[in-house]
């Protein structure tokens, strides 16, 4: 899907994700259910609930994830400069598998010093 718009309300379900370009000085407001936001180069991990926005303050390409298991994320994009695209609103099982590996990873407690 490719949108380029000025405001759009954007259901994404759990286990999809929506992808934006060209977004900067757009806000991403989250009307329902909660979102991961992933901005490329930015090391911030932005996470909304229902009522909060987020203005972007670049043009790197950006991933939204519906952060609930079983639960959908309605997104509000409103693009002031009217140049916002949305490129894909899809699924994206493989790099969701991945981060949950790597999450995995990250969250497995340390072993003490010496075991092996």
């Amino acid at each position: 899907m490719f949108i380029t718009t000025r405001k759009v309300n954007l259901p994404v379900s759990a286990g999809n994700v929506a992808r934006l370009q060209y977004a900067r000085h757009t806000r991403l407001s989250v009307r329902s259910g909660e979102a991961w936001i992933t901005v490329d180069a930015d090391p911030r991990d932005i996470v909304l609930s229902a009522g909060e926005s987020f203005v972007l303050e670049t043009d790197a390409a950006v991933v939204v994830y519906p952060l609930r298991a079983g639960g959908n994320l309605e997104l509000e994009i409103d693009g002031a400069s009217g140049q916002a695209q949305v490129v894909r609103a899809g699924s994206d099982t493989g790099l969701l598998a991945r981060l949950t590996e790597g999450l995995r990873h990250w969250l497995q407690p340390a072993a003490p010093a010496g075991a092996r």
